[in-house]
């Protein structure tokens, strides 16, 4: 079985599905039930338990310890357990972003499962996002972006987190 293509085909299968109100709840019961299952609750963001979700599908309980509703402590907890952590995109891998203020690292971020990646451009399946890959979204979509590195305000690329083989 290859993994980056089960995780990518699980993630893909929840494009389209949407909150009601601002991460208050979901139009599909049984999406906000597996959410609430990985820890999400009514208010908070929701990128980090989708991809959350999309993990514990693969590799069951071995990453709820490392997953955290925060992206970027998420990335860190996956670089501390051990997980490859690259510059390099790979299909079915995480992309994570730190938000950056005035060239300032925030505690906010926001991460994705990657679909696919073409030179300095990925697609990305994103929880809590829209089609112009906001991080703070309505809905689970599909996002293509221009890898960024240098955002002094707004999402800066923090790295990206490689699909274990099981």
């Amino acid at each position: 079985m290859n993994v980056n293509v089960v995780l990518t085909n699980i993630a893909s299968g929840y494009v389209g599905y949407r909150e009601i109100g601002e991460n208050e709840a979901f139009e599909h019961p049984v999406f906000q039930k597996l959410l609430y299952d990985r820890g999400w609750r009514p208010g908070l963001a929701w990128c980090s338990f989708f991809c959350e979700l999309v993990y514990y599908e693969v590799y069951d309980k071995e990453v709820d310890p490392l997953f955290s509703a925060s992206a970027v402590q998420t990335f860190y907890n996956f670089k501390k357990a051990g997980w490859d952590v690259t510059d390099n995109p790979v299909r079915g891998g995480l992309a994570v972003w730190q938000l950056y203020k005035n060239g300032k690292k925030q505690w906010q971020g926001h991460i994705a499962v990657i679909e696919s990646s073409l030179r300095d451009t990925i697609t990305t399946i994103d929880g809590n996002s829209n089609n112009i890959g906001s991080r703070l979204g309505f809905m689970v979509a599909r996002v293509t972006r221009v890898i960024n590195r240098e955002q002094n305000n707004g999402l800066r690329l923090l790295g990206f987190i490689k699909p274990k083989e099981i």
